[in-house]
């Protein structure tokens, strides 16, 4: 795709992404320790049940009982700010890259521009640049929420019996493989719920800029009901 190519060519693009290296690596600390809080509770309550077994003295239950309300406190906290921070860094790239399209895209030659079909470059820039987004978002996700969610929670159940930890081991090869088949239907079900929803995007680009001949020639309802076949077909991905 055109679009990607002005992306991935163009140094301006590098450069936004290198200004926010320092807010994808907050986003990842976040992230990591948001886990970290979501895991750790577990523990807590392993003790909770172990003191009321060894016939601990109340003030030791209720210092735990106390500790583990604090931290689920701040476990949510950590989880607000970071869907905040999230989508405050995920908005302001989007934004940022799609002026700097738009300013790539006006330095170009009229030769080169004709290549583009207008009618698509909307729905294309604003595919191409969510795309890009989203996959740093995705990456950041994997390596702060759910590596270290395994990391941590084997880490704890390693703790409380070794045993039957090491047991679960032989099972996360099945269990990353269910995930990645998961996540490929998932992803090809989301990139034609994508292209169904630039078909709808380009045909009403179609209908302002042919607005005119539309009049013209009387064919108001056979537009809308070739428009409402395309909004049946994304509804239809999506589902």
């Amino acid at each position: 795709m055109r679009i990607i190519k002005i992306i991935n060519s163009s140094p301006l693009f590098k450069s936004s992404l290198k200004k926010n290296i320092n807010l994808f690596m907050w986003l990842l600390l976040i992230f990591v320790l948001g886990s970290f809080l979501s895991v750790y509770p577990t523990k807590l309550l392993g003790d909770i049940i172990n003191l009321l077994s060894t016939e601990e003295s109340i003030n030791s239950v209720k210092k735990v009982i106390l500790m583990y309300v604090f931290i689920r406190i701040i476990s949510l906290s950590i989880t607000i700010l970071g869907k905040y921070l999230q989508e405050y860094i995920s908005s302001n790239l989007e934004c940022e890259l799609r002026v700097k399209s738009v300013d790539e895209t006006i330095k170009m030659d009229m030769a080169e521009f004709e290549k583009i079909q207008s009618t698509q470059f909307v729905s294309r820039i604003f595919e191409a640049i969510s795309q890009l987004v989203s996959a740093i978002i995705n990456i950041i996700t994997w390596l702060g929420k759910s590596l270290t969610t395994l990391i941590f929670t084997f880490y704890f159940l390693f703790k409380i019996d070794a045993e039957i930890t090491l047991a679960f081991i032989p099972l996360i090869p099945c269990m990353a493989i269910l995930t990645k088949i998961i996540s490929s239907k998932k992803k090809a079900l989301s990139k034609k719920e994508a292209e169904k929803s630039g078909f709808v995007k380009d045909f009403i680009q179609e209908i302002v800029s042919s607005f005119k001949e539309i009049k013209v020639y009387n064919c108001s309802k056979w537009i809308l009901g070739k428009y409402d076949d395309l909004e049946n077909q994304w509804k239809n991905a999506r589902i």
